[in-house]
């Protein structure tokens, strides 16, 4: 069994809680339009690229993709130093909880591949930024 550091459990709280809250507050700002949602697929809201779709400000609110997001937050555990043997099996087991959550979302019509990925991105980039701050000093990440 592992036991974690009390640096270890503040990373990993941190880090669980701030990635699905980014991601989710992101949606705030971008105003893109859900798949479903647009005239294409028999929706009520045209096509915009993404900056223009920010300066627009419809009222969407579909990327990224926040529920994705939540399993790729689990990231955070590949990079915590006392995990660092199981790594793989981490990241293996966390993109395939990102990824099944992120196919249901486009399957149901609310984001597109790009959304889940770019959630993806966000999560590991955090990840490993939070890392590197509380894990700098010596510790091998």
């Amino acid at each position: 069994m592992t036991k974690f550091r009390v640096r270890e459990l503040a990373y990993l709280v941190l880090t669980l809680i701030l990635v699905p809250t980014v991601v989710a507050s992101l949606k705030a700002y971008t105003h893109v339009v859900c798949p479903v949602h647009l005239t294409i697929f028999d929706g009520t809201l045209p096509y915009l690229p993404m900056l223009d779709s920010m300066r627009n400000t419809i009222p969407d609110k579909c990327f990224p993709a926040a529920h994705a997001s939540s399993g790729f937050a689990l990231f955070a555990f590949a990079f915590a130093p006392s995990l660092r043997r199981r790594r793989g099996a981490i990241i293996i087991v966390v993109m395939a909880l990102g990824w099944a959550m992120g196919c249901y979302k486009m399957i149901i019509g609310d984001h597109f591949l790009s959304h889940t990925v770019v959630s993806m991105m966000l999560a590991w980039a955090m990840s490993a930024g939070l890392a590197w701050v509380f894990f700098k000093k010596g510790e091998q990440v």
